[in-house]
């Protein structure tokens, strides 16, 4: 009879299937697994029992719990959601922050200003919306002293155009804005080439900037996109604003 830590009696029942993402495949050293867990087992259960099967993970996991993205068959479900057989369970690390409306673009290859100033025009004669914010964020170099060679962005697509929707809807209603653009860069890029535009057309700056401001973290923050920048010293993938955690560390050799 198998037994997890705070399981004594109760069977290793259930199979689900785990996959990982980014620097969680790196730390697992699999980017999939099936899991034996026992019945009525949450994923907090199933990301305990991984950590007892993989220090590096478990280590990871205990630091940044409150971080992680979980998915249950494509769906976010959070830690005290029960798990059933045959379940498809996708670990998300902590996001980095052509297509439609909102979307992921291959290649780096980004709309350009002049095309989103056209559709913007669309909306504005149509809505009354008179002040149209655009920002941009760009690959930087140099960091902490070292020269940038590129930075390779992987995307979990579904979750993230997901989320771009839903990031557009929330300022939308919150700020009362009537346009909103997101578009993000998948694949290797360089020093100033463009990762990530985003377009919000208001009736006034005020709750542009506003929305503006709000939509930027919720994209760096809570969706499915993580950076591995390449530099001098090697890889490092980037946790959050700031945190750069080295590939040395995370790999299995």
């Amino acid at each position: 009879m198998k037994r997890a830590g705070g399981y004594k009696y109760r069977w290793y029942s259930l199979k689900v299937n785990v996959r990982f993402y980014a620097i969680l495949r790196d730390l697992y050293g699999a980017d999939k697994d099936q899991i034996e867990i026992p019945e009525g087992a949450t994923i907090r259960d199933l990301l305990d029992i991984l950590g007892r099967k993989n220090s590096k993970l478990g280590s990871f996991l205990e630091k940044r719990l409150s971080s992680i993205i979980t998915l249950v068959n494509g769906l976010y479900a959070p830690l005290e959601h029960r798990l059933g057989n045959g379940d498809t369970v996708d670990l998300l690390p902590p996001a980095s922050g052509g297509c439609d409306d909102h979307g992921i673009v291959l290649g780096g290859k980004m709309p350009s200003i002049e095309s989103i100033l056209e559709d913007a025009r669309k909306h504005a004669g149509e809505e009354g919306l008179g002040a149209l914010l655009i920002y941009i964020g760009i690959v930087k170099s140099p960091v902490d002293g070292e020269r940038v060679d590129s930075l390779h962005y992987e995307v979990h697509r579904e979750y993230s155009i997901k989320r771009f929707h839903e990031i557009s809807e929330e300022v939308k209603r919150k700020h009362g804005v009537g346009y909103v653009r997101i578009y993000h860069a998948e694949g290797d890029l360089k020093p100033g080439d463009p990762a990530m535009i985003i377009a919000i057309q208001s009736r006034g700056r005020k709750e542009a900037l506003e929305a503006m401001r709000e939509a930027i973290e919720m994209v760096k923050h809570t969706t499915g996109i993580w950076k591995l920048e390449s530099r001098e010293s090697g890889e490092y993938w980037i946790l959050g604003d700031s945190e750069r955690i080295s590939r040395r560390e995370t790999t299995h050799h």
